[in-house]
């Protein structure tokens, strides 16, 4: 039997109550949000590429500061190393010690008297330490 007339009229207002889209409106909402995910995509991989960039620049900048803080701690070190120190606290302890006869036999030996005869001579006195280099006078 075939439904008559009234039931496909009934049938079709059914499904169009169930189903209120046309295929035509379906497709124009499925490219509009087609083009809105497209656009999205574009949108979030722009920004991670944005962040990616600004993170290398603070790493590289931090990194840039780490060198210079280690350099410039290294150069602190050097010109510590490479300073003067006050001799004269060593000296004074050490003349404490001192006797009348220390070192009598360096100061009578020849390279030391030809040394204080010379103009602009040099004397390089060296020895382990606790030797007594430094109570010599």
């Amino acid at each position: 039997m075939e439904p008559s007339r009234s039931d496909q009229k009934a049938e079709r207002l059914l499904f169009r109550l169930k189903w209120p889209f046309s295929k035509k409106d379906l497709d124009a909402v499925l490219s509009t949000v087609e083009r809105y995910k497209s656009s999205l995509a574009l949108a979030t991989a722009s920004e991670h590429t944005r962040l990616a960039v600004e993170t290398q620049r603070c790493v590289q900048d931090l990194k840039e500061n780490i060198e210079k803080q280690k350099d410039d701690s290294t150069r602190l070190k050097i010109i510590r190393w490479l300073s003067t120190t006050d001799p004269s606290s060593n000296f004074h302890s050490g003349c404490e010690g001192h006797q009348s006869t220390s070192g009598s036999w360096v100061l009578n030996h020849t390279s030391y008297k030809n040394w204080s005869q010379s103009p602009n001579s040099f004397l390089w006195l060296h020895g382990i330490p606790g030797c007594g280099k430094t109570t010599l006078r």
